[in-house]
């Protein structure tokens, strides 16, 4: 079962993933046998190419305030959403997907794709995530400091709405972890 499910899966998937499709259909199994099996039958989960880095040279807000400040345990839920952008390769072309995800729940509350990544992109999915959330001044939008979420249009968005904006510091990866890491996930796990 443990190899059918990791060719279904594309080998994609590891011990966590074919556990879970275990459990669901119906066998009682440990994750740690998983582990042992998978290991001596030389299993392993395939995870593509790794991209290079690419650093994002744009101009910056000087004096924006990082108020998560990689405190990501949050006791309610639409306190802190945070956000990230990211490129995906289709047949038709390259995409590019931006999510808003609630700390709280670590669910994702809206996503968006299109073809160009826009300062539009960011603000027509902050809308969608913010949509009937009560309280929306004590919300907190955290972000990198890309031109899409620092353009005019967004910080508009966040001022209508009197969202409190924070930026992650300079080139700081893991003051947005969360997002960077659900990204990995998914491309890792989903996109081919």
């Amino acid at each position: 079962m443990i190899r059918q499910i990791y060719e279904a899966s594309g080998r994609r998937y590891g011990s966590p993933n074919i556990h879970i499709e275990l459990l669901k259909k119906g066998y009682k199994v440990n994750k740690k046998r998983i582990e042992r099996l998978m290991r001596e039958n030389n299993i392993q989960a395939e995870l593509g190419t790794k991209r290079k880095y690419k650093r994002n040279t744009a101009n910056c807000l000087k004096n924006a305030e990082n108020c998560v400040k990689q405190n990501f345990e949050v006791r309610e839920k639409n306190k802190v959403i945070v956000s990230d952008i990211t490129e995906i390769k289709t047949a038709e072309g390259k995409s590019y997907l931006c999510m808003m995800m609630d700390l709280y729940s670590r669910r994702i509350k809206s996503w968006k794709v299109s073809k160009r990544a826009t300062g539009k992109l960011v603000k027509d999915c902050l809308i969608k995530a913010v949509k009937g959330v009560s309280g929306k001044e004590k919300l907190i939008f955290h972000t990198d400091k890309g031109t899409q979420y620092t353009s005019e249009e967004v910080m508009k968005t966040v001022e209508l709405f009197g969202i409190r904006k924070s930026f992650s510091g300079k080139g700081n990866c893991y003051d947005n972890a969360p997002a960077e890491s659900f990204f990995a996930t998914l491309k890792k796990e989903e996109i081919l």
